[in-house]
C-alpha cells in the first residue's frame, strides 16, 4: 500500500528496489524497469489526453514516484497533446519537480496556501514577512512556471478556509482578491464561490450547497467571486504582468502588477482598524475590490478593517 493508505495500491516501477528507495532514482537505465506497469500506464495518458481530450492531469503525491517514470509520463503526454498541463501534488518546496523534464507546475501549498492562510487566515505573520514568504515562490521557480503555479485557498485535504476563518467572510474575500491579484493560476474548490465551511476530512467534502441562493451571505460571497474573476480576466496584467511588492505603509499590503503599459496597483488591509494609504498623483474611489481609474491629484485613501482596492493605473 502507498504512504500507509490501503485503499492506494503501490505498483512496482522498479523491479531491483523496494519502495520508496526507488524513488530517488532518476535515470531509467538505473533501474529494472517494470516494463509491463509502464507501457500500460502510458496507455491510460493515451486514453485521457486522446481519446477522451482532456487538458492535463493533477498528479497524486508524485514524489511517491520514480523521477525517470516522470520524465517518461511527461513525454508521452506532451507528444500527444503538446500543451497540456502536468501539475503535481507536492505539498513543500518542487524545485526539482518543476522543470521541463517533469511537471509544468505543483499545487502551490508551501509558496501560496500555506502563507495566505497564515497572514489572511490566521493572522499570524506580519505583511513584511508574508512578502517574503509568498516572493520565495518566484525566486524558486521559474517565470514561466510561476506563472502557471496551481495557486488554492482549499482543498480536499484540508479545512475549508471559511471554516478555519471561523466564518469571516472579510478573511475570506482578502484571500480571493489576493488570489485573483497574484502570480499564478487561481484555483477554486467546488464550494467555495458560495462559502462552504468544512473541517476534517471527509467532512470538507460535503455535496455541493444547491439551496446557496436563499442564504444572503452564500450570494454575496458568489457575486465577489464573479467580480474578481472578472477583474482578472479583464486584465491581462494581473494574468501576466510582473509582480512588485512594496514595503510595508503601516502594515498595509500593497503590490504593483504591471505588463507592458497597463498597471495594475492593489492594496489590503488586513488589519482590525482603518488605515491610510498615501498615493502621490492619483485620485481614488474607495470601494472594495473595484477597478479605479486616476488623474494627476494627490490624494489618501482609507482603508476600512479588512478591505481593499484593486486599482488601475493609467
Amino acid at each position: 500500500m502507498l504512504v500507509g493508505h490501503p485503499t492506494l495500491p503501490d505498483l512496482d516501477f522498479d523491479k531491483s528496489r523496494p519502495h520508496p528507495v526507488e524513488n530517488s532514482i532518476r535515470n531509467s537505465e538505473e533501474a529494472d524497469v517494470n516494463w509491463e506497469v509502464v507501457e500500460y500506464l502510458m496507455k491510460v495518458v493515451e486514453f485521457w489526453l486522446s481519446d477522451l481530450d482532456i487538458d492535463g492531469f493533477r498528479l497524486d503525491v508524485p514524489n511517491e514516484v520514480p523521477f525517470w517514470f516522470w520524465e517518461m509520463f511527461r513525454d508521452k503526454a506532451k507528444s500527444i497533446k503538446e500543451d497540456c498541463y502536468l501539475v503535481g501534488e507536492i505539498w513543500h518546496d518542487a524545485e526539482e519537480w518543476v522543470n521541463d523534464k517533469y511537471f509544468d507546475a505543483v499545487m502551490n501549498y508551501a509558496y501560496f496556501k500555506d502563507p495566505v492562510m497564515n497572514y489572511f487566515c490566521f493572522r499570524k505573520c506580519s505583511t513584511t514577512q508574508f512578502l517574503k514568504e509568498i516572493s520565495l515562490g518566484l525566486i524558486r521557480y521559474s517565470a514561466q512556471s510561476a506563472q502557471i503555479m496551481m495557486n488554492l485557498i482549499d482543498s480536499h485535504d484540508t479545512f475549508r478556509y471559511l471554516e478555519s476563518a471561523e466564518g469571516d467572510i472579510r478573511k475570506l474575500q482578502l484571500a480571493i482578491m489576493f488570489q485573483m491579484t497574484y502570480v499564478g493560476v487561481p484555483h477554486i474548490w467546488y464550494g467555495d464561490e458560495i462559502g462552504m465551511r468544512g473541517g476534517h476530512d471527509p467532512d470538507n467534502r460535503r455535496p455541493f450547497n444547491w439551496k446557496y441562493v436563499d442564504d444572503p451571505d452564500s450570494v454575496a460571497i458568489r457575486d465577489f467571486y464573479a467580480n474578481m474573476i472578472k477583474i482578472r480576466r479583464d486584465s491581462i496584467s494581473l494574468r501576466r504582468g510582473e509582480f512588485i511588492g512594496l514595503e510595508s505603509n503601516d502594515d498595509i499590503l500593497s503590490f504593483w502588477r504591471i505588463y507592458k503599459n497597463e498597471r495594475n496597483l492593489i492594496i489590503i488591509n488586513n488589519t482590525t482598524v482603518q488605515k491610510t494609504y498615501d498615493l502621490k498623483n492619483m485620485i481614488i474611489k474607495e470601494k472594495l475590490a473595484v477597478r479605479v481609474l486616476f488623474n494627476e491629484n494627490t490624494n489618501i485613501v482609507m482603508l476600512n478593517p479588512f478591505s481593499g482596492c484593486i486599482l488601475e493605473v493609467l
